[in-house]
């Protein structure tokens, strides 16, 4: 039953355009209060998940990326690959190919 309520409740703040974070914890917080569980369990069971290194390892990929984005590594790199699988050409900032016998430098 307090499933049906958490559902109700997550349901009824998403569609009222409630962030889904809030919407999540006010579902928790009301299957909890069904269940007769006592607040203080949401930190312990949210402290557990935050150890766990997969969980860990998804924000950091994400900001790994970005960084690699904003410093034009990404491009770099793809740049060092084309060269590689055809050293006869290469593509300049403008984004047509052009014949270079050597590696363009930046």
């Amino acid at each position: 039953m307090a499933s049906i309520y958490m559902m109700a409740v997550f349901l009824i703040l998403t569609c009222s355009k409630v962030p889904i974070c809030a919407a999540m914890g006010f579902g928790v917080i009301v299957g909890l209060l069904q269940m007769n569980l006592p607040i203080a369990t949401i930190p312990r069971y949210m402290l557990a998940e935050v150890r766990s290194i997969p969980l860990l390892a998804i924000p950091f990929f994400i900001l790994a990326a970005n960084v690699l984005e904003e410093m034009n590594i990404i491009r770099r790199i793809f740049d060092f690959i084309n060269h590689l699988i055809s050293p006869e050409t290469s593509v300049n900032k403008s984004g047509k190919t052009e014949k270079v016998l050597e590696m363009p430098s930046r």
